[in-house]
């Protein structure tokens, strides 16, 4: 085997990840993202809406050939513990939010630990033209996706691999990607006629190739632990015109148009095989401020967009202007400022100014809880409540004969008010 040609990866890959993976959270938060109550995944509207504010759109913008990463990024939320469905509309979990103001390397290495562990998901049910009998006895996706990792980690960074060398060698390797023993409970179109027994030697590239294809484009390059090189799937392999009716598709998967691949620094990082990493350096475009202002040199990514809408007022397609409503509003839905620091370059004395006062004001009024509000039939007995000993610890006495009473303290202010001869009747309309 040739020594492989490496080619610097100019980190383009894991950079738009990062801004991704912020406009995938930041759109779950907004409620933007809807997923089907059966299989967790985006309906059509949120495929479209996510695609929009995705860094260069998905890998087929505009075209019938199918939705990749706005279906990888929903899976990967779920999976990984930062979103969940309320009914069907995604939330972000605390993990969820925390997420928006960590490293995004770390959030993304997370992600795919839990990806590798998740039941939740299989990447076979993306390959919607082969149909499996039954749920028993296939094999685990876990146990599939760990025998695909043992395969990338055997990978060096910026090596571009064909991915019919890289199943090949899968295959040599005994690695268990296959979805089932039995190829009786696989079929595409019709369940007899189009039983895989038929193709029983063309069986590994159209299920174990087809699952491997999912991983590494639905999941991994969109997550930027790979850099892909691909053409349309229309045309790309002709394996499966020998299943039943195969050629009246125009592929297999949607995935048939991935050529090969080659490991980021991020995917090394990911999958375990470096234990450190160093972000890629930005290629935003330029920012010059003036006071609170900040002006592109060109419209900014969706992803960054998306970002200082929620801290900023736009003036312009470049221009936008620091504004502490916005900035406040952001803070209570949960987003911490590391996450606006973290996207601006070298702001100015002013800008580090109002970080710094936002800061102090969303922790200058901390919401402590429900607190009940009782009126008393004068302001003598309110008095006499909130100094007596015996129900004072639970109250605070407020203006106008009323005491205030949380809601942790309630029982206890109710029964220290009967034993001093009072009841505390229901709100009355």
């Amino acid at each position: 085997m040739e020594k492989p040609i490496l080619v610097p990866v100019d980190g383009r890959t894991e950079t738009a990840a990062f801004q991704d993976l912020g406009s995938v959270l930041r759109a779950i938060d907004h409620g933007r993202v809807k997923v089907a109550a059966r299989t967790r995944l985006p309906t059509a509207a949120s495929r479209r809406h996510l695609a929009s504010v995705l860094a260069g759109g998905d890998f087929y913008p505009g075209t019938p050939d199918g939705c990749i990463k706005p279906v990888g990024w929903t899976m990967l939320v779920q999976a990984g513990g930062l979103a969940i469905a309320e009914p069907s509309t995604l939330r972000l979990t605390a993990r969820g939010r925390a997420a928006l103001g960590r490293a995004p390397e770390e959030v993304l290495r997370e992600l795919w630990t839990s990806w590798q562990a998740n039941e939740l998901f299989d990447e076979f049910s993306r390959i919607e033209a082969i149909h499996l009998k039954g749920k028993r006895s296939i094999v685990r996706p876990s146990t599939r996706r760990r025998a695909l990792t043992t395969l990338l980690l055997s990978l060096s960074v910026g090596a571009w691999v064909e991915v019919d060398e890289f199943f090949a060698r899968a295959r040599e390797s005994g690695a268990r990607l296959e979805i089932t023993g039995d190829l009786s409970r696989l079929y595409a179109g019709d369940p007899i006629l189009g039983s895989l027994v038929f193709v029983a030697e063309a069986a590994w590239n159209l299920v174990a190739v087809r699952y491997g294809l999912a991983v590494l484009f639905e999941i991994l390059a969109p997550m930027g632990a790979l850099e892909v090189d691909y053409v349309s799937p229309r045309g790309a392999r002709s394996d499966f015109q020998a299943l039943f009716a195969g050629e009246e598709l125009p592929f297999l998967s949607r995935y048939d148009g991935l050529r090969r691949f080659r490991l980021t620094a991020l995917g090394a990082y990911c999958l375990g095989v470096e234990s450190g990493y160093r972000p890629p350096a930005s290629r935003a475009p330029r920012v010059t401020w003036s006071g609170l202002e900040l002006e592109f040199s060109e419209p900014p990514p969706p992803g960054l967009v998306t970002l200082l809408g929620q801290y900023a007022r736009p003036l312009s397609a470049v221009r936008w202007r620091l504004d502490m409503t916005r900035t406040l509003a952001s803070a209570e839905r949960g987003h911490p400022l590391d996450a606006l620091r973290r996207a601006l370059s070298e702001p100015p004395p002013e800008a580090r100014a109002f970080l710094a006062e936002a800061e102090r004001r969303t922790t200058a009024l901390v919401h402590r809880g429900t607190a009940h509000l009782f009126s008393c039939e004068s302001e003598e007995l309110a008095r006499r409540l909130a100094a007596d000993p015996a129900t004072s610890r639970w109250c605070v006495l407020a203006s106008q004969g009323r005491l205030v009473v949380e809601e942790r303290h309630l029982e206890r202010f109710k029964e220290s008010a009967r034993r001093l001869g009072y009841a505390v009747l229901p709100e009355m309309a």
